[in-house]
């Protein structure tokens, strides 16, 4: 490891994560034969090379450490991967009326229309009522017309 590299992860981390940055640096050039790594990959092999003990908090560790080591390029994008998250395909829609046409559809598909007949009633009572569960008993409603 070059002495660049070393000031870099002097810089990002500090007591014991310093040689364990550097370990999982060396972990992941050893397997470039292998790559793209999961970060759970990694994991386990500092876990069998004990460096690390096996529990969730040193995986998340581990986690936010991969991605600093990645950010900070001590280690190349294509080393890591996360099969869970999409990072290099664009999605989205290409025609944005029809989408917006497509939901609306879905949204008003059973919805309940509320006519309201007498006002004061409402603005005088707390709304929704607490007696209120279901549908049936919004139709018992005073003032209430339900039109399904």
């Amino acid at each position: 490891m070059s002495t660049s590299t070393d000031n870099e992860i002097d810089r990002l981390f500090r007591g014991n994560n310093r040689s364990l940055a550097a370990s999982v640096i060396e972990i992941i050039e050893d397997l470039e034969d292998y790559w793209p790594l999961t970060v759970r990959q990694v994991y386990y092999q500092c876990v069998a090379k004990l460096l690390i003990s096996n529990d969730h908090k040193k995986y998340k560790a581990m986690s936010v450490m991969a991605a600093t080591l990645r950010r900070h390029d001590l280690v190349t994008w294509d080393a890591i991967e996360d099969r869970t998250r999409r990072t290099t395909d664009k999605r989205g829609v290409s025609d944005l009326q029809a989408f917006i046409k497509e939901q609306s559809e879905i949204f008003w598909t059973g919805v309940i229309t509320i006519d309201v007949g007498c006002r004061s009633r409402l603005s005088t009572s707390k709304w929704p009522p607490r007696k209120m569960r279901s549908l049936q008993s919004l139709k018992t409603w005073p003032g209430l017309t339900v039109c399904a």
